[in-house]
C-alpha cells in the first residue's frame, strides 16, 4: 500500500479514468445484465457525457492510483442546495478491504464539506450496505425495482446543519455586490 495516492482527477487524467470505468463497472456491477452494463458505459455515462461533465466542473472524479495506475474512483456531482450526490464509488477487486474506498469517500466529503454541503448521497444494492453504514451512512430507504430493474437503497450521511450561508454562499456573495 505505499504506492498509493489519491487526488482529484485532472484533464490529463481523463482517458485513463475512462477506460478504468469501462473495464471494471461491469466486473464490480454483476446484478446487471451486460446490455445494461454496455448502455451505463456507453450512454448515460459515456465517454463524450463524462468528459464534458469532468471538464466543466459538474462532475468530479476523485481517483485512488497504485503507482501511475488508477484502482479506483468515486464520482460525484457538486454540491446543490448543500446536498452533494455520487453516482459511482469502484474499486479494482485486488485493492478491495485495503481502505482504499473509505479513502475516496472521505475525498468527497472534505470536497463536499468545502463546497458548503450539509449532506452527503448515493444509491446502493443491499450487499453494499453494511459497507455504508460502517462509514457513518444512513439507509434513507428503498427504492424496489430501480434501475435497470434492480433494487436501490437511499443511503445518506449527514455533515452539518444545514446554513444558506454555507450552501448559497457564492450566491449571496454575488446577490450583495448586484
Amino acid at each position: 500500500m505505499s504506492n498509493l495516492s489519491f487526488r482529484q482527477c485532472e484533464d490529463t487524467d481523463i482517458p485513463a479514468f475512462l477506460s478504468f470505468f469501462k473495464v471494471t463497472i461491469p466486473l464490480l456491477f454483476t446484478q446487471y445484465s451486460p446490455n445494461s452494463i454496455a448502455y451505463e458505459v456507453d450512454v448515460d455515462y459515456g465517454p463524450v457525457w463524462m468528459t464534458d461533465r469532468l471538464k466543466k466542473g459538474g462532475k468530479k472524479a476523485y481517483l485512488a492510483f497504485d503507482d501511475k495506475k488508477i484502482i479506483g474512483f468515486i464520482l460525484a456531482g457538486k454540491s446543490i442546495a448543500g446536498v452533494s450526490f455520487a453516482d459511482w464509488l469502484g474499486v479494482d477487486k485486488k485493492y478491495q478491504r485495503q481502505g482504499v474506498a473509505s479513502k475516496l469517500l472521505a475525498l468527497w466529503e472534505d470536497d463536499a464539506f468545502a463546497q458548503g454541503a450539509h449532506a452527503l448521497q448515493l444509491w446502493t444494492s443491499k450487499n453494499n450496505l453494511s459497507f455504508y453504514k460502517n462509514r457513518g451512512f444512513m439507509n434513507g430507504g428503498l427504492f424496489p425495482k430501480a434501475w435497470h430493474g434492480e433494487d436501490c437503497y437511499l443511503i445518506y450521511r449527514s455533515l452539518r446543519e444545514p446554513e444558506e450561508k454555507n450552501f448559497l454562499k457564492s450566491y449571496l456573495a454575488k446577490a450583495k455586490k448586484g
